[in-house]
């Protein structure tokens, strides 16, 4: 599975690519940008990423995502530290993504993971990854 994991906190991202590196196959952004770039030239199965960031967040991320109309907006699993905007919490309450409060364990990921491709793996095309 091609993962990508998304947030501006460097170690984070280190982590989480040691943690979840051995059964997929990772690439990684400090930025909603950085990411936005990678997406335009890879498909990814799931884009895990931190829903508050500066400059662009996560949410501005799955916009530009939508906008591109290849269904990779909905494999995001978002995560959160708690600190919330209310521009943040309408965002939650009107996506069905999953989205996961730090600190949470390799496990909870794996799990959000595999929830959803149960939940969405027979609705979309296998991605290409061939970019």
């Amino acid at each position: 599975m091609f993962l990508h994991i998304v947030d501006d906190e460097v170690r984070l991202v280190q982590s989480l690519a040691a943690l979840l590196g051995h059964l997929h196959d990772v690439t990684t952004a400090t930025s909603a940008k950085e990411a936005l770039a990678h997406c335009k030239q890879s498909s990814f199965d799931c884009v895990l990423c931190d829903l508050m960031m500066p400059v662009a967040s996560g949410m501005d991320l799955y916009d530009e995502l939508a906008r591109a109309g290849d269904g990779t907006e909905r494999r995001m699993i978002f995560m959160t530290g708690g600190t919330f905007t209310a521009r943040a919490r309408e965002f939650v309450a009107q996506i069905s993504n999953d989205v996961l409060d730090k600190p949470f364990s390799a496990t909870r990921a794996e799990s959000a993971i595999a929830t959803l491709f149960e939940r969405l793996g027979p609705q979309l095309a296998k991605p290409d990854h061939s970019g």
